[in-house]
């Protein structure tokens, strides 16, 4: 072999000595650039529950609720001072004269107990809060159309009335409650009787000529705020 030959040789194997010294570092430089020497990923924490059972003594069944959600009433018609105080506190005031009546306030609402042959419970709530029945009418935020809509959705059968004493009118959506069939939901909105109103309840003739019944179109856009549970042998108006 000459001279020139060694020397390109020679040269031949530098080159693929110093590729092969290049490829190591690269490779080891890859390595330290990893989370090997990062603190290890922490696990995810558990997710929070987002619904919880609520047991309310007296209905059929439990029911799934979210949480953080106010849910009322935690009492069946007919429950006994000693129940309503041990979940609702001291009443804000009693009255003994039959039929024993029950108040609790201040709160987002204030909560009315009637006892005797047609125990119920009442709630009134404050404007500017939200409060969910058991039938998962959100008052303070659904309109009696939501109501129509929603019980529609769970084929739960409703009786509208319309009601009037000169100068207000009053509708109440009556429906079966969710808690036990014996058991009857009410929510109602009362509206000043002004001559607009007056003229929107107004019965339309029927097909015979004779007035139908009033008309609740004025209340569906009306948000709800006034709910009532009682026993169904109590009397519905």
């Amino acid at each position: 072999m000459d001279r020139k030959a060694l020397i390109a040789s020679v040269t031949v194997v530098a080159c693929l000595l110093a590729a092969a010294l290049v490829w190591q570092a690269r490779i080891e430089t890859n390595g330290a650039s990893r989370s090997l020497t990062a603190a290890p990923p922490q696990p995810a924490q558990a997710a929070r529950p987002e619904t919880h059972p609520l047991h309310v003594d007296g209905c059929s069944q439990d029911f799934v609720v979210k949480v953080g959600e106010l849910i009322e009433p935690r009492v069946t018609p007919g429950a006994s001072l000693t129940q309503l105080r041990a979940i609702y506190g001291p009443e804000a005031k009693t009255r003994q004269a039959a039929p024993n009546l029950a108040t609790w306030t201040p709160r987002p609402y204030t909560l009315t107990a009637w006892s005797g042959p047609s125990p119920a419970i009442h709630i009134a709530l404050n404007i500017g809060h939200v409060v969910e029945t058991l039938d998962g009418i959100e008052l303070g935020i659904d309109s009696f159309a939501s109501i129509r809509h929603k019980m529609r959705d769970k084929k739960v059968e409703i009786d509208e009335q319309v009601t009037g004493d000169g100068q207000h009118w009053t509708l109440t959506t009556t429906l079966v409650s969710a808690c036990n069939r014996h058991l009857v939901s009410q929510y109602s909105r009362t509206l000043d009787a002004s001559d607009e109103v007056n003229r929107a309840v107004a019965p339309l003739p029927g097909p015979d000529g004779k007035p139908g019944p009033l008309r609740p179109d004025v209340f569906l856009n009306k948000v709800v705020y006034e709910y009532t549970l009682k026993s169904v042998t109590s009397s519905l108006k």
